[in-house]
């Protein structure tokens, strides 16, 4: 997927709502730098997909998500920080809400 940091909002996130579709079978060799995004926990959930395809998507759209909304937040998308709600969906830890 290609990222495009100049595309974001001078407003708040709260005025505006945004849909994004992020293509997740992407080529293998896509994902290698990827996985740097991602914290521990997301790594060790990523490990636990029985087939390689599964795991790249996930991968990959855990890497999208904390691109977008690095850039939303204008912090590094490693700087995202995400708590997992209890069916499993990513949101925004409540210090960056």
């Amino acid at each position: 997927m290609s990222y495009n940091p100049s595309a974001c909002f001078s407003t708040p996130m709260a005025w505006r709502a945004e849909v994004v579709l992020a293509c997740l079978d992407g080529d293998p060799e896509a994902l290698r730098g990827e996985w740097e995004l991602l914290w521990d926990p997301e790594l060790q959930r990523a490990s636990r997909f029985a087939r390689d395809e599964d795991r790249g998507r996930f991968i990959q759209g855990r890497a999208t998500l904390r691109r977008l909304l690095g850039s939303r937040l204008r912090i590094a998308p490693r700087a995202v920080d995400l708590v997992v709600g209890p069916h499993g969906k990513p949101a925004l830890a409540p210090q960056l809400r």
